[in-house]
């Protein structure tokens, strides 16, 4: 049996069950990876923001700038913005930060007295469309409303790291699907293909006069169970050989005794035959013996002459002949035989019948 075929289904079956299972869960785990990472920057960059609201206070553009720049240089944001009751007009460092969104967020802070965030744009993640950007903007004091300030925040840095830690994550995901396939196909190998290799050798190599036992009959052993159900198959099978090999005896022995009994009822039969021929038989017998007689008789003449001596003696020797035929027939007839199969002429069967 070759089970290079099963082998290989195997290998490629658990490769692909683990390849598959894999890429589902490294997806799964990194959206909500990306999700918990893009939380984490939001909360560092609300914290930072809330932190520097307290140190910006109240005062002129060119002041209210000077403590956006000590901001930025200590919390690391490129891009941060200010907006105050009455001003029309938000206080940024670059002109990067003059969006729409974030005018608006800082609005709509100032007026909640609560912090907001949202997102826009979009942008490649690790395997979907991602946020391009985060915007979050934080009220200047929690109790009164003084100002907001806010920032926008670009997200690829945050892709950027999760691709760079994935690539080491792949390198040790094929470690481990090579390592589990290799591992799960020598187990299986040993579990499934192995018993059944070593089944077709024992089918191939099964003796009648002994038992065909894969396994042990173990509870809960599917091959032990298949086992036990092969040997009670065989078991069955052996028993219908066994009356069959019964059965073909005993219609020998009967056809045996049917034959020997025809040959008895023929052998009667021609015994019976015989008895009615030996009548007849007498009869043809005794015509020619009575022309012989006549012929004796007409030999012991003197006056005969050699001539019709010799015809006579030759017409009875002919007569004797004939009684010849007609006993040997008879021996032919009566003589058992044992029964076959010969080639013989039609013309030579019909000759001797007629004769």
């Amino acid at each position: 049996m070759h089970t290079s075929g099963l082998k290989t289904h195997i290998i490629i079956t658990i490769a692909l069950l683990l390849v598959t299972t894999t890429l589902l869960s490294c997806l799964v785990i990194t959206m909500f990876w990306q999700q918990s990472l893009i939380r984490t920057e939001a909360e560092r960059i609300r914290s930072t923001l809330e932190i520097s609201a307290q140190v910006l206070q109240p005062g002129t553009v060119t002041q209210k700038q000077d403590f956006l720049l000590r901001i930025r240089e200590t919390s690391g944001l490129e891009c941060l913005a200010a907006a105050y009751p009455g001003e029309q007009k938000m206080i940024s460092l670059s002109g990067a930060c003059n969006t729409p969104q974030l005018s608006a967020l800082l609005e709509k802070s100032m007026r909640t007295n609560s912090p907001a965030a949202e997102t826009s744009g979009s942008t490649w993640g690790v395997f979907t469309l991602r946020p391009e950007q985060l915007i979050i903007a934080v009220p200047l004091d929690a109790d009164h409303p003084e100002g907001s300030i806010g920032t926008v925040t670009s997200l690829k840095p945050v892709y950027h790291r999760i691709r760079q830690k994935q690539k080491t994550i792949i390198i040790y995901l094929a470690v481990n699907i090579l390592l589990i396939t290799t591992v799960g196909f020598f187990r299986l190998v040993k579990s499934t293909v192995k018993p059944l290799e070593r089944l077709v050798r024992m089918t191939e190599e099964y003796d009648e006069n002994n038992d065909f036992l894969l396994f042990p009959a173990k509870e809960g052993s599917e091959f032990g169970q298949l086992s036990a159900s092969l040997n009670q198959m065989i078991r069955r099978i052996d028993n219908d050989r066994q009356r069959l090999r019964d059965t073909v005896i005993s219609l020998e022995e009967a056809n045996a005794r049917l034959q020997q009994t025809q040959e008895e009822m023929i052998r009667t039969e021609k015994l019976a035959s015989i008895g009615r021929l030996s009548a007849g038989l007498a009869h043809e017998i005794g015509n020619p013996i009575g022309i012989i007689q006549g012929y004796l008789e007409l030999l012991q003449r003197e006056s005969l002459s050699s001539e019709d001596r010799l015809q006579f003696a030759k017409r009875a020797a002919g007569e004797l002949n004939r009684i010849n035929q007609l006993i040997r027939q008879l021996l032919d007839f009566a003589r058992t035989s044992p029964p076959g199969r010969q080639q013989i002429h039609i013309n030579e069967l019909l000759r001797d019948i007629l004769d």
